[in-house]
């Protein structure tokens, strides 16, 4: 196992022992006592053993429901994540008195979260993109300030995990192209020209580019784009960087090109979408 996944899971049990145990301990809590905390990688990744031991500490949700949505964001199918996501949400905060700290919708937040991520693998999304989702959203959660923000992010991430899980059933691309495509996935905010793909996938760049354009329809150039573009939203909506940050992390020449990418793909400039979709 990667150090990557072993920090992911060592963090998600210790979530497990905070909420079970009522803590507030951080990894720095059991660097020195190994034997502190006695949850399994198995049993993380079981999610029947996570929902039991819910149900067993009362952890405040409906099961039904949890599982209905759980199970949508496993078909793809983002129309029925969203009626459970409101009932969920309603069940849940139903059953926080007003006197429950942000904390504890964050820790509700980060478990559902955590789940998601499983249901999506199981769906047949690739565990590196919904690491990336993961990671992505959990950071944003520790960023928020009330608990209007947490269930919108959480939200979010639902409804991201289900739109990638329906693209990946939907969309079958040769092996050159899966390559292609991920590799971009992994290097968006690292430079990417067709001439290095090629290489990548082992290929000659112009039957890369014409063979991508006749599997996805788009150029490979205006692929990349659409690909930092939307990375650029997330960026927008959940974090408070500067336009000039978010254009130079992701490798655009300047800001006015940027900007003129950005309403190609959204019809509106940066400045007003962030004011649109901000959460932070």
């Amino acid at each position: 196992m990667s150090v990557k996944d072993q920090n992911f899971f060592v963090n998600i049990a210790i979530l497990f022992y905070n909420i079970l145990y009522k803590k507030n301990s951080d990894v720095s809590t059991f660097s020195n006592n190994s034997d502190s905390l006695h949850i399994s990688h198995s049993s993380i990744l079981n999610e029947d053993v996570y929902i039991s031991m819910q149900k067993e500490e009362s952890i405040y949700h409906n099961l039904y429901i949890e599982q209905q949505l759980l199970s949508s964001i496993e078909d793809g199918d983002k129309e029925t994540v969203l009626k459970y996501y409101y009932e969920f949400q309603q069940e849940t905060l139903s059953s926080l008195s007003s006197f429950h700290q942000l904390r504890r919708h964050k820790n509700i937040c980060i478990s559902s979260i955590t789940l998601a991520t499983r249901y999506a693998i199981k769906g047949g999304l690739p565990s590196g993109i919904a690491y990336k989702i993961y990671d992505l959203h959990i950071q944003r959660t520790e960023d928020l300030k009330d608990k209007e923000s947490v269930w919108d992010l959480l939200k979010n991430a639902f409804c991201t995990f289900a739109d990638r899980v329906k693209a990946q059933k939907t969309q079958q691309y040769s092996q050159t192209i899966a390559i292609c495509k991920n590799y971009i996935f992994k290097n968006i905010y690292n430079p990417i020209s067709v001439k290095q793909l090629a290489k990548f996938a082992n290929v000659n760049s112009d039957y890369l580019s014409i063979l991508f354009k006749k599997e996805v329809g788009i150029s490979l150039i205006e692929y990349i784009q659409r690909e930092r573009i939307e990375e650029a939203k997330k960026l927008l909506t959940f974090t408070t960087y500067p336009l000039s940050d978010i254009c130079a992390s992701l490798n655009f020449s300047d800001q006015s090109y940027f900007t003129k990418i950005f309403k190609k793909f959204t019809n509106e400039t940066p400045g007003k979408y962030r004011k649109s979709h901000v959460v932070i």
